[in-house]
């Protein structure tokens, strides 16, 4: 017996050695300090744009330091800080502006400024230095710890330059006119005006075109075919049949049309081939619709056909405006799955398919019903009531019992790219 009890005491020693060591390798910190701290020399920039301008006319002023404050990302606040820009009228009237804290993680500031005297201003850019006194996570805990750079320090620098401001106002950049003769995509990009008579037709998925009329869009004065492509069998039957002499097939407009939501984006015109009647969305389960293809609407080139592309709800033009992405992300096609007439107020799935290859790409699950309007950057926000209450469960589903419990709720797709996104 006292055997066993000095093997069981081993054991416990053991255990508790092995849990200490794990413990005290999880408190080890990730980036070990250094004496003597570093002194970190740092360069100053400052330049206005445009320059020379005129009276009158905004100008931007950029100031940057050549380093970038160890650790800064979008998710933290790891920022330089007082900035301090000085500008000098003509007359000497001095305006002073400190940036407490600089947002932009690449350590560049800027600020509108708006001359109103003709004559030379001076721009003085000052970082009066900084110390860093950021820590970080080092463990599953969560525990803060010093990094390689705690209390180290940026040093100070300054940098100066000047502003011509001229009677005349400065012209703007002339713009390429707008297209007299036929064109054709993709628009080079120093054409930025011709986004006028460049739309898209995004699906009847997409808030901004539920009315069935996309305000913006340009088109020809005349009426004209442009091309033609059979879709389905049609015209006269044929035969001495009783029931069908000199019957037609039926095309379907009236109840059961199998061209239906067509979505256009950049030239691309993208539909799914019916089958039947079992092709059409929505119709008989509209399980049984056919490939799902992407045309050239100039040419009429077959681009792709894809089977495992099923029929598409919406296109999705995402533009990505943050301080690692400027530009509008390739569009994607979204078939939604699930909802309908009986469920108009369950969450549904989407799912993205890439628009130039018809590739798949992801779900996203759960998207709950709601009010949706497009964000300013393209993205869908869907606005609804949630009613907390208790529920009960019955033969038609849950029902909400006791007084209603509302809280209004929104929910943002600018999230399915990871980080690139806009807004909350």
């Amino acid at each position: 017996m006292q055997i066993a009890k000095n093997k069981t005491a081993a054991i416990a020693i053991a255990v508790f050695l092995t849990l200490s060591m794990g413990a005290s390798l999880m408190l080890v910190p990730t980036a070990s300090a250094h004496t003597p701290k570093w002194e970190i020399p740092t360069y100053a920039y400052i330049q206005p744009l445009p320059n020379p301008v005129g009276v009158g006319q905004s100008v931007n002023i950029i100031m940057w330091l050549d380093k970038v404050i160890y650790g800064a990302a979008i998710a933290n606040d790891i920022r330089f800080q007082n900035y301090n820009l000085t500008i000098v009228a003509p007359d000497g009237t001095i305006t002073t502006k400190i940036f407490d804290v600089v947002s932009d993680t690449t350590s560049s500031q800027g600020y509108a400024f708006t001359p109103s005297q003709v004559g030379e201003y001076k721009l003085y850019f000052t970082f009066p230095g900084q110390t860093y006194t950021y820590t970080e996570p080092i463990n599953m805990f969560g525990f803060l710890m010093p990094n390689e750079y705690t209390n180290d320090t940026y040093l100070s620098s300054s940098s100066s330059t000047t502003l011509t401001v001229q009677q005349e106002p400065v012209g703007i950049y002339p713009t390429t006119p707008l297209p007299t003769q036929y064109w054709t995509r993709p628009i080079y990009g120093e054409n930025w005006n011709w986004f006028t008579v460049s739309s898209n037709w995004l699906g009847s998925g997409v808030p901004a075109v539920s009315s069935g009329v996309v305000i913006d869009a340009v088109g020809p004065l005349t009426g004209h075919v442009m091309w033609t492509k059979p879709l389905d069998m049609g015209g006269v039957v044929g035969g001495n049949e009783t029931v069908i002499q000199g019957d037609t097939y039926a095309e379907g407009s009236a109840y059961a049309n199998r061209y239906s939501n067509p979505i256009i984006i950049d030239g691309y015109l993208y539909y799914t081939e019916p089958r039947s009647l079992a092709g059409v969305p929505g119709m008989f389960g509209g399980a049984g619709y056919g490939p799902t293809d992407c045309v050239d609407l100039r040419t009429v080139k077959l681009i792709w056909s894809r089977k495992d592309v099923p029929a598409l709800s919406f296109g999705y033009v995402y533009d990505v405006q943050d301080p690692n992405q400027h530009g509008v992300y390739p569009p994607i096609l979204v078939a939604v799955i699930g909802g309908g007439f009986f469920a108009a107020a369950a969450p549904v799935q989407w799912e993205a398919f890439d628009a130039y290859t018809g590739d798949f790409m992801f779900n996203i699950t759960n998207v709950p019903a709601g009010t949706t309007v497009l964000g300013p950057n393209g993205e869908h926000l869907i606005i609804s009531l949630v009613d907390l209450s208790p529920t009960t469960m019955t033969p038609f589903g849950p029902v909400h019992m006791g007084p209603p419990q509302y809280y209004l709720q929104e929910w943002n797709s600018s999230r399915l790219w990871d980080d690139q996104y806009s807004g909350p």
